[in-house]
């Protein structure tokens, strides 16, 4: 009985840690652009890119040359495609409104790409400024936290 009641003890003690979180870093799979938050339903690889959906209003497609098999940076590349390796373009789609936006840094925004052990890959962005496709006046600040499923 006793045996019992500590390894029930150890598991909710397990369980309590592992749900715990750091308050300040983005949760995993969300998103943001112009203030508002996304949640990710999909996060899947297809070819060179990571694509991002959830399913009602949004989507995302970050384009690389080739999909990052090592750990590093990815500098946030303006317009819809990379023009080197060492770059990552960043691709909004408001699917309510059909507006699509793309990377429009003012300066060195750097993603931090993390390649699992299974090869899959976790981006986080950090605050980037994206620009509408077709009208560069509209523009927002996006963030994510990206990790493929």
């Amino acid at each position: 009985m006793k045996k019992t009641l500590t390894f029930g003890v150890i598991v909710a003690l397990m369980i309590t840690l592992a749900s715990c979180s750091n308050s300040t870093s983005t949760p995993s799979n969300t998103y943001t652009f112009k203030g508002t938050s996304y949640t990710a339903s999909i996060v899947v690889a297809s070819n060179s890119s990571l694509q991002v959906s959830n399913y009602s209003s949004s989507s995302v497609i970050l384009v690389f040359t080739s999909f990052p098999t090592t750990s590093g940076t990815y500098q946030v590349a303006t317009g819809t495609a990379p023009t080197n390796a060492n770059q990552v373009a960043v691709n909004f789609a408001n699917l309510t409104t059909s507006a699509t936006y793309a990377g429009a840094p003012s300066g060195i925004v750097n993603a931090t790409v993390t390649v699992a052990s299974n090869g899959k890959i976790t981006v986080i962005i950090p605050a980037v400024t994206l620009a509408g496709v077709g009208n560069s006046s509209d523009t927002g600040p996006f963030t994510a936290n990206l990790t493929q499923q």
